[in-house]
């Protein structure tokens, strides 16, 4: 079996038909009209691509727009159905976090569907949040008029929270 690779790039609209065929890959998050709004946001604050290596193709992404001084906000976030579980998400996230607690940004907001939509895709969403350290903040209800609830999860960036998670990822596991 080969090993495939990825880098981590800035945006580049080089990659834009990449990123509108992977928001379609992406059907069971994304509604193919998303492809609209997530264009309008590609390359504002921050837009983090996942490249493979091979064929120069996106195939991972996440938008990142700051709020204010101390909240950055991941609008859209999508990785590949062939690359899922092979740690582009989490390189692109890892990094988006390391850039925000560099620029001194106290706090990471995303919103997602709440834990009442029983749909298998937004159950591996959230467990991928709550991986990274997000927990749930806030329910926001259904704010898109679709019957579907969504909840804001959030990453404290200050350093009690940086020691919690270092302390945390370091202890054996029980």
């Amino acid at each position: 079996m080969s090993s495939r690779s990825f880098s981590l790039i800035a945006y580049d609209d080089l990659y834009d038909a990449d990123i509108a065929a992977l928001i379609v890959r992406l059907d069971e998050w994304f509604e193919i009209d998303a492809s609209h709004s997530i264009g309008e946001q590609l390359g504002g604050d921050t837009t983090l691509l996942a490249v493979d290596d091979d064929t120069q193709r996106a195939i991972g992404f996440a938008v990142v727009r700051f709020e204010n001084a101390v909240t950055g906000r991941i609008t859209w976030a999508g990785v590949d159905p062939d690359w899922q579980r092979q740690g582009v998400g989490r390189a692109i996230l890892d990094t988006i976090i390391a850039e925000a607690d560099d620029a001194g940004l106290e706090r990471l907001v995303v919103e997602t569907m709440s834990d009442a939509v029983d749909y298998q895709p937004f159950e591996a969403t959230r467990r991928f949040y709550r991986s990274l350290g997000f927990t749930p903040h806030r329910e926001l209800g259904d704010r898109a008029g679709n019957g579907l609830h969504t909840t804001e999860w959030l990453l404290d960036l200050s350093s009690a929270a940086q020691d919690w998670r270092i302390t945390e990822t370091a202890s054996p596991s029980p």
